[in-house]
């Protein structure tokens, strides 16, 4: 019985890696980012979003249990195509709120897409985090991390460690995206943008 379940594990190990490694676009929740605003309505709906009624290419639903609303951004041609996909967190009482929540939403993406390949938490002298929003809204703080996404829906490229290519996103694998998590100086939103290669 245990021999049964360790195969199990694995079996089910090596189809997640096969279904992983098969990405070549980059994706939330299963859903391509980069597509017509119909296709993504609707793969959008069956991952549990709700389209508003009032504004088109907005929804609303939960990444990871905590809620939020997607804004998918059009093409600059006119066209119902997108290539950008944005989450908005609500926004939270305190800036030590807010910054849980950043933090919640890294690690629930670092699980997803694998380790930031940037991560900047930092203020401007003489402001410290006890300055909190006012900071902020000064310009005197900074909360971003990006993750920079490969085929294979990783953010290593698969280039050596340490080789010119594996800091280019030229190099290795083919460079499918980014996604950059941000506290909004505009709004004092958390907000997730999803960029895939145009």
């Amino acid at each position: 019985m245990a021999m049964k379940k360790i195969l199990v594990a694995i079996a089910t190990m090596f189809i997640a890696c096969a279904a992983m490694s098969a990405q070549d676009q980059l994706e939330f929740l299963g859903v391509p980012v980069k597509g017509t605003v119909k296709s993504l309505t609707q793969d959008l709906r069956k991952v549990g979003f709700k389209p508003d009624r009032y504004r088109a290419g907005l929804y609303y639903g939960k990444y990871r249990k905590q809620s939020v609303q997607v804004v998918l951004g059009l093409d600059a041609d006119g066209s119902d195509h997108t290539h950008v996909l944005v989450l908005n967190y609500p926004v939270a009482k305190s800036w030590k709120a807010t910054v849980n929540q950043y933090e919640r939403v890294k690690m629930a993406l670092a699980a997803d897409y694998g380790q930031p390949t940037m991560s900047r938490e930092e203020y401007d002298y003489p402001y410290t985090e006890a300055d909190g929003f006012r900071a902020l809204d000064e310009g005197k703080c900074r909360y971003i991390t990006t993750f920079s996404i490969y085929e294979g829906g990783t953010t290593d490229n698969g280039a050596p460690v340490g080789s010119a290519a594996a800091f280019r996103k030229d190099g290795g694998k083919p460079f499918l995206g980014e996604i950059t998590l941000t506290i909004s100086p505009e709004d004092r939103k958390v907000r997730v943008y999803f960029r895939a290669v145009d």
